[in-house]
């Protein structure tokens, strides 16, 4: 009995410290399969195949690290000589196996390559599929040398265990052969994506989510995570619904949500219709009624389907985020819902991975930061709020943390809030590759607006959006003064400054923060600005949160600002003025103008200049502004008159604009799986929901004594050796960390003095304002003081 025991643990390999490799291929196997059988389609064609790949990908992934290279690795033996690196062997190993075992005749090209590549690169991004499939000389002598550090016995014994025929011998010959065998396949895949069309990305992406989420659970969790029921009614939906605090819009919205969730019923009848649009204007409850309409949806896909779909609830801004989450933790708690993490989950890059689950007493239990990390960017829970960003990388996107939830999406309902945040240019790309996945992932999408994008097609209408429209007439667009020359700033606040800034509340909004911030100063120096408050990109965003929570509860009266409140946030004033912007930026600041129709307001759309150079054209295109321009310049609208309005705007902006331009560019690299590459290519990886309009630092502002506290931890955490430690103990901070963090321009005469250098984060490092200098860098009002630099939101 020793004396066996110890010719096992002789040939014991291991794939990460104290665990078996032959434990975590079958695990990882047996993981894989359990997410296919719960996410994939049963009723799609390729259903069994993508099943077997899915086995055969979790038991092949990591066979590279049974040579002795990776196993002294794991002893604390470092080589920089590249033999310990295993993907390249394991992917090999699982083409020929793969057309052995899986797909013996040949006949899916696409499921031998999707596998292939997920293997190639599950530690590593995509890249041009021509490039993965490249294998040179010198790839072959590395691989032959691995091989060669491979115990024949260790080896045998493994393939026992995970039961697949694999041997040295075979594996050699397999080294020897691919140099040929990769160009022939290369010339077979070059063919087959002539004709390709989004499903071939579809299903490339499935399967390396699959292999992705299955290796990364089995290390930290060991197993597929288990998920909770959420049932709620859309009738439990509108009794809360109708229990909240009466405005003057209540009946309105009461009214609305009814509608929406009668007309949706009606839709849903139809079971070929996955994607609708609820078109309301602003202040009409559309979170709540988006809650009533997925939860509906959800009953009844669970009596049709016998499966609980999950709600993916994306917005454009991390600063709606918190408010919409709040409101839908209220409402589901006020439902008797034991709210955490597995019912609700916020995710975004200032969200922190805590994860937390509620015990049979009622208390919360905090998973420790690796679990949390893997959980909640996993996005293990029934409600996920999140960002475009994050939703929009995780259906685009040639990385491998952001393809990670590829998989989330199918059996999903997803919600997208103020949908006309989406970049023009990729109207089309949406509208396209959500068709696509609704059709192949079963997933169902509400597209919610106020003003929905000409080129969103795809889909139902619920409601007549008309007939709330016409009902409203909350405010008067004024554009009066757009028939002007530009009007300088200083000339501006000459006109405003005697205004009645007590009974009355303003709101003005600028294109740049240092128009702005001009604007605000000479507020002060008028002895003014107590009745106002101040909100820009440069305020940090803890203290952002906390003046927009201000102004709700009326502790300001005023505002300056930037666009950061322009959609979503529920601010409500009584007159606004907006800086000229393209129609649909004017649109939405119009949309905190008399939000809960309790008198008439009043929006202003000036044409503001600095030396006569106009700070609209800083940051917007020409075509858009002289589009608005047109349309506007000299006119008043009531806000029901600006829907009509809107629509010519789009049309407008369809003809004298290549829109489609860049949506067929990446449409086109998607097909071709040209996942990354020079960006004259428009490859996937040039994708960004968001482009960023300069530059960017970013600064820690230690405002108070918790920012303080924070940076000394931090500063303690880069101080561990070991890296892993490190990157976990960095994410139980990184929320409130980053809440005292602000984006500044690259260029400036005022940098900070102390430079930290990153690891894994977005930039390649943060400054640092020591408290002393606080003054010199940053005002507690205005925020961070840029010298030097063009600064924009």
């Amino acid at each position: 009995m020793c004396s066996s025991n110890s010719t096992e643990d002789r040939l014991d390999l291991y794939s990460h410290p104290g665990k078996l490799l032959q434990q975590h291929l079958t695990k990882v196997a047996t993981i894989a399969q359990e997410i296919v059988k719960q996410y994939y389609p049963a009723g799609n064609d390729d259903y069994q195949e993508m099943l077997n790949a899915a086995r055969m990908i979790g038991l092949i992934h990591d066979i590279g690290k049974s040579t002795k290279y990776f196993q002294e690795y794991l002893s604390g033996y470092r080589s920089k000589s590249g033999l310990t690196q295993h993907s390249k062997l394991s992917a090999l190993v699982t083409y020929y196996l793969f057309k052995e075992q899986v797909d013996p005749n040949n006949k899916d090209i696409s499921l031998l390559l999707n596998a292939y590549v997920s293997v190639l690169k599950h530690h590593g991004n995509l890249d041009d599929v021509s490039n993965m499939l490249l294998f040179e000389k010198t790839d072959q002598n590395l691989l032959l040398q691995q091989v060669e550090g491979i115990e024949e016995e260790r080896l045998n014994s493994l393939a026992q265990k995970i039961g697949l025929p694999l041997n040295k011998g075979s594996i050699k010959e397999w080294i020897n052969t691919f140099y040929e065998e990769a160009n022939f396949f290369r010339g077979k895949v070059k063919r087959y994506l002539r004709n390709s069309d989004l499903s071939a990305y579809v299903k490339m992406a499935f399967l390396y989510s699959v292999l992705l989420e299955a290796d990364k659970d089995e290390v930290v969790l060991g197993s597929i995570p288990p998920r909770t029921t959420l049932q709620i009614t859309p009738a439990e939906v509108r009794k809360y619904a109708l229990q909240l605090k009466p405005t003057p819009l209540s009946q309105l919205r009461n009214e609305a949500q009814q509608d929406s969730l009668e007309s949706f019923k009606k839709l849903c009848a139809d079971g070929d219709k996955r994607i609708f649009y609820l078109t309301l204007p602003t202040g009409l409850g559309k979170t709540l009624t988006s809650m009533a309409l997925a939860f509906y949806l959800k009953e009844r896909l669970r009596e049709e389907k016998g499966q609980d779909f999950h709600i993916i609830y994306a917005l454009p801004f991390i600063s709606i985020i918190e408010d919409n989450a709040s409101a839908i933790s209220e409402m589901l708690t006020s439902l008797g819902i034991k709210v955490d993490s597995t019912i609700l989950l916020q995710d975004h890059h200032l969200s922190g991975p805590i994860y937390t689950v509620k015990n049979s007493g009622d208390e919360e239990v905090e998973y420790d930061s690796a679990a949390s990390q893997i959980l909640t960017e996993g996005w293990n829970s029934e409600l996920v709020i999140t960002t475009f960003v994050q939703f929009f990388h995780s259906l685009i996107s040639y990385r491998n943390h952001d393809l990670r939830r590829f998989h989330k999406l199918a059996k999903s309902i997803i919600i997208l809030d103020e949908v006309q945040a989406i970049p023009v240019k990729y109207w089309k790309l949406t509208d396209e590759l959500i068709k696509r996945i609704t059709e192949e992932l079963d997933c169902y999408v509400i597209f919610m607006t106020a003003t929905k994008p000409i080129l969103l097609s795809s889909g139902s209408e619920i409601v007549e959006t008309d007939k709330y429209r016409n009902q409203l007439n909350r405010y008067v667009l004024d554009c009066s003064d757009l028939r002007k020359e530009t009007k300088e700033l200083s000339n501006f606040f000459t006109e405003v400054i005697s205004l009645d800034f007590k009974s009355k509340r303003h709101a003005f909004i600028f294109n740049t923060i240092s128009e702005a911030e001009k604007f605000f100063d000479s507020l002060r120096k008028a002895g003014v600005a107590d009745d106002f408050t101040f909100l820009s990109g440069h305020v940090i965003p803890k203290e952002r949160l906390k003046r927009i929570k201000g102004i709700k509860k009326h502790t300001y009266r005023n505002l300056v600002s930037t666009q950061v409140i322009e959609a979503g946030v529920d601010l409500d004033f009584d007159i606004l003025y907006r800086d000229l912007a393209p129609l649909d930026s004017i649109v939405q600041s119009a949309g905190r103008c008399n939000r809960h129709a309790k008198s008439r307001g009043t929006v202003k759309v000036e044409k503001l200049a600095n030396d006569g150079k106009l700070f609209a054209g800083q940051i917007y295109d020409r075509i858009l502004l002289d589009i608005t321009e047109r349309l506007l310049s000299g006119k008043r609208f009531s806000e029901t008159e600006l829907a009509s309005v809107f629509d010519e705007y789009q049309q407008a902006l369809v003809r004298r604009k290549d829109v489609e331009g860049s949506s067929d560019a990446i449409m086109e690299s998607l097909k071709k799986l040209r996942f990354d590459g020079p960006v004259e290519q428009s490859p996937i990886s040039s994708f960004k929901v968001i482009e960023e309009d300069y530059p960017r630092l970013e600064v820690f502002v230690p405002v108070d004594e918790e920012g303080e506290r924070l940076f000394a931890r931090y500063m303690e955490i880069r101080a561990n050796e070991d890296r892993f430690e490190r990157m976990h103990a960095f994410q139980s901070i990184k929320r409130d960390f980053y809440s005292y963090v602000v984006s500044v321009p690259f260029r400036l005469d005022n940098i900070p003095p102390q430079f930290i250098p990153y690891e894994t984060e977005r930039y390649q490092g943060i400054l640092y304002i020591p408290p002393g200098n606080l003054c010199d860098y940053y005002d507690s009002l205005t925020g961070f003081k840029t010298v030097g630099a063009s600064r924009r939101w």
